[in-house]
């Protein structure tokens, strides 16, 4: 681990400073009226936005221009529902383009990995682009909630992760047409423009020279503070050596490059939340953190038992099987 990178964990573990208040204030006073509170309910979500562009040379205007689109595209997927249930396009989305979690590393940053050999690109450019929107932001949304409840579990506050992508069997079909092209931008981008400020490191490994293709199609919609992140390395072997080094332990890093961590499917924990129907503030209701009353009608065992089924069946047809809630790392 470097001087450079436990005083970035010190920076990011600091609650919002008294410098930051004013920015912090005008920021949410920029979020429309009717989802200020909803917005303002998890302090890191504007403190992200604030701490984005405290370098930026047109703070103000980039900040607040950053937020009031971060709103705006809350609005259009109703993220502060968005575990309500499993949305259209559920199971095609994330059996064709699997994600899983690993880590923590040493600081308590949580690892989104991702194989390429995992992806069809040709599946995923086919899907509706207002649907494949809502599912991406629905996963990123459950990578957010990880990482609230291992930081309030740790102790540390904790908003950025470390993304490993895997790009063995990476060809250039991905990226042939202008389509494709699209469907990776998009995804990208989603977390890019909407949560900022919360990537740690960015590992890309066993990238052949053809990866220079694809990544030229993605870096457009990265911000430079983002590329600045990427570690770009070799074999499993030698990627395992330089995460260590940076403070990854063995036990954090997936089996399948050597280390001793099997990663949960992300498809999976979104899953758990689902069932759980998490809400958006961390707020504990019920004895459950982010649970909600179940509402008139159904009983919630009738409720639960309907979306299991709904759910069961999603993921059968992605060779799952049932995916019952686990506990929260």
């Amino acid at each position: 681990m470097s001087a450079v990178d436990s005083k970035l964990a010190q920076e990011e573990s600091t609650p919002m400073t008294e410098a930051e208040r004013p920015w912090y204030d005008m920021a949410l006073q920029a979020v429309p009226e009717d989802q200020r509170a909803a917005f303002g309910s998890i302090p890191t979500d504007v403190v992200c936005v604030v701490r984005g562009f405290q370098h930026a040379k047109h703070r103000k205007d980039d900040t607040l221009k950053s937020i009031t689109s971060i709103a705006e595209w809350r609005q259009s997927v109703n993220y502060y529902n968005i575990f309500n249930t499993a949305l259209p396009g559920f199971a095609d989305f994330h059996a064709n383009w699997k994600e899983s979690i690993a880590g923590p590393d040493s600081y308590g940053h949580m690892i989104q990995v991702i194989r390429i050999q995992d992806v069809d690109v040709d599946a995923i450019e086919k899907m509706d682009q207002k649907q494949l929107e809502a599912l991406q932001g629905q996963k990123m949304k459950a990578y957010a909630v990880y990482k609230e409840d291992m930081a309030r579990q740790r102790g540390t506050q904790r908003y950025k992760h470390t993304l490993l992508i895997d790009l063995t069997h990476i060809k250039m079909s991905m990226v042939s047409s202008s389509n494709k092209r699209h469907a990776l931008q998009h995804i990208f981008g989603i977390g890019s423009k909407f949560f900022p400020e919360t990537i740690w490191k960015i590992y890309l490994i066993n990238g052949p020279m053809i990866f220079r293709a694809v990544f030229s199609a993605i870096k457009p919609i990265l911000a430079p503070e983002t590329i600045a992140k990427i570690q770009m390395t070799g074999s499993f072997e030698s990627s395992l050596k330089k995460m260590e080094a940076d403070g990854i332990p063995r036990s954090a890093i997936p089996e399948w490059m050597g280390g001793a961590c099997k990663p949960q499917p992300t498809a999976e924990y979104v899953n758990q939340l689902i069932l759980q129907r998490r809400t958006h503030s961390p707020k504990v209701v019920g004895g459950q953190p982010g649970a909600v009353p179940p509402p008139i009608g159904l009983s919630q065992q009738q409720q639960m038992q309907q979306q299991q089924l709904q759910l069961s069946s999603a993921f059968g047809s992605m060779g799952l099987g049932s995916a019952g809630p686990q506990r929260v790392a």
